[in-house]
This record gives C-alpha cells, structure tokens and sequence, in this order.
C-alpha cells in the first residue's frame, strides 16, 4: 500500500523491518538502496549498496555507482576494504593457476 501512495518513508521503514528479520536476502537491501537515493540520503544509500554487493557480488550493474557513492561520501576505505576482502583470495588463486608470482 505505501508503494501505491508513494510513501518513501514508510517503504523504507517496512524494508528495514524486513532486513532486520532476513538480513541475508540482498533484494530488500536493493530497494532501500534506490529509495534512499530518491530521497537524496546518499550515505544511507552507499551502506545498503555495499551490503548488496557483499551478498551479491553483483559488480557488474553496481560498481560505478558503488565507486562514485563510496567517493562522494568519503568512504573509499570501506570500498577497499571490501574489495580486498572479497577478492583478493580470488586473485592469489588465478595467479597460482596460471604461475604468475605474487
């Protein structure tokens, strides 16, 4: 009902009730994602953003807009962080197969 009536505020309530019940399904992350963008709340929107992609892994659609939120809010450690995270055990891997040294 409050997507009909074009509620934000209370779409954004109902979706950080859901998440705090399955915080594990990146969907709800998503929607608040967009809705806190239309709501101009950008270090908000950069939070659930990065908690998509750490579900997700979903770089393809998100990774310029994840760059320029994580910029523009000052978060460019949390960015690296997760970057190094989630992807430098991946890298170690494809250089040990293809004996490319470190």
């Amino acid at each position: 009902m409050s997507v009909k009536l074009n509620l934000h505020k209370r779409q954004i309530y109902c979706l950080s009730r859901i998440i705090h019940l399955e915080p594990s399904n990146p969907i709800y992350y998503e929607k608040r994602y967009q809705l806190y963008m239309e709501d101009n709340q950008q270090n908000r929107a950069t939070s659930d953003l990065l908690s998509f992609c750490r579900l997700t892994h979903d770089l393809d659609h998100y990774i310029s807009q994840l760059y320029t939120l994580c910029t523009a809010n000052h978060r460019q450690p949390e960015l690296l962080a997760f970057f190094e995270e989630n992807y430098s055990a991946m890298i170690q891997e494809l250089s040990r197969i293809f004996g490319i040294p470190n």
